[in-house]
């Protein structure tokens, strides 16, 4: 009795998580493929006519990295994009942190 009531709670977990992972994947890819224009259209006319037409608030991205080559690659694409999407601009902030090198035991 009590194997069968573990199987049974067990399959309810992963059933509620498959359901809870289905219904949030879907709900806003649909959203936002079929009315996406729509809803970003209206969201961008709020932002121009709240700052007099300027251009919109940059959103804010900290990126954690463990090389500066990476640094280097996405301040590169972060200047791209800014000046190929002023509209949408990301202030990104990248921080690199040192790998930790064992030269004894860790």
């Amino acid at each position: 009795m009590k194997r069968k009531m573990t199987v049974i709670v067990a399959f309810l977990l992963v059933f509620g998580l498959v359901l809870s992972a289905c219904s949030g994947g879907g709900g806003s890819s649909s959203g936002g493929g079929s009315g996406g224009s729509g809803t970003s259209g209206g969201s961008q006319g709020q932002q121009s006519g709240s700052t007099g037409g300027t251009s919109a608030q940059p959103v804010k991205m900290t990126l954690w990295t463990f090389q500066d080559q990476h640094k280097n690659y996405f301040e590169d694409a972060l200047q791209r994009w800014n000046s190929q999407h002023p509209d949408k601009p990301i202030d990104l902030s990248i921080e690199t942190y040192p790998t930790r090198t064992c030269t004894t035991s860790c």
